[in-house]
């Protein structure tokens, strides 16, 4: 693609995180090589909420997903529940909800040359937004390939900006996904934080 998606490195976060109270969290799903960082002040939701949550989910999308789900974290920038932050309804503060799951092979069949079409509608329903509302860009790291999006569109009639970076691993036979959400209003107060964050995502093969 030309650019990396890391920024500072986590190598240089780490070191700058050694003077005085650190700033960031490190967030790694290092048996699947993604790692970020978040504001140290921002609170994690607990695992046992997410899977409550999600095992009320009973459409076929909702069983697949927990069916084939490897790793996932949610955190927010005030103390929030499972419900709001996978709901679609915006949030007065960011809301992070990341995870890593594998394909099921029609998924993996369906994929073409161009995983921007097999990306697009992943989170954000990108092909039923009005033109602009969606800045797409392709990415490239360490074998994977995926896309970054920012959306912006209105959920019950409150603008809502969503980034999302959704990648897939060398062979295409998993996903990996990082979503962050808040009000329009929100989203450009806490641009700086949100472009860390994005900023400091990397991915890495795994070793066998």
């Amino acid at each position: 693609m030309g650019r990396r998606i890391l920024g500072l490195g986590l190598a240089a976060m780490l070191l700058l995180a050694g003077c005085g109270a650190p700033t960031h969290q490190y967030i790694a799903a290092k048996s699947y090589g993604m790692y970020f960082a978040l504001p140290s002040s921002w609170s994690p939701v607990p695992d046992a909420q997410l899977t409550t949550a999600e095992q009320g989910w009973r459409d076929d999308a909702g069983s697949v997903f927990q069916q084939t789900l490897l790793w996932q974290g949610a955190w927010a920038g005030a103390t929030r529940n499972a419900d709001e932050v996978l709901s679609a309804t915006p949030t007065s503060v960011p809301v992070v909800f990341s995870f890593v799951r594998d394909l099921l092979p029609v998924e993996q069949q369906s994929i073409g040359p161009d995983p921007t079409t097999a990306l697009q509608d992943l989170i954000v329903p990108s092909s039923t937004l009005p033109t602009g509302s969606v800045v797409t860009t392709p990415l490239r790291e360490a074998g994977f390939v995926g896309i970054r999006q920012r959306a912006a569109y209105a959920v019950h009639g409150v603008p809502q900006t969503t980034e999302v970076v959704s990648m897939l691993a060398p062979g295409k036979k998993r996903v990996y996904v990082l979503v962050i959400r808040c009000t329009t209003t929100c989203f450009t107060a806490e641009r700086s934080a949100i472009g860390a964050i994005i900023g400091s995502l990397t991915f890495k093969e795994p070793r066998a």
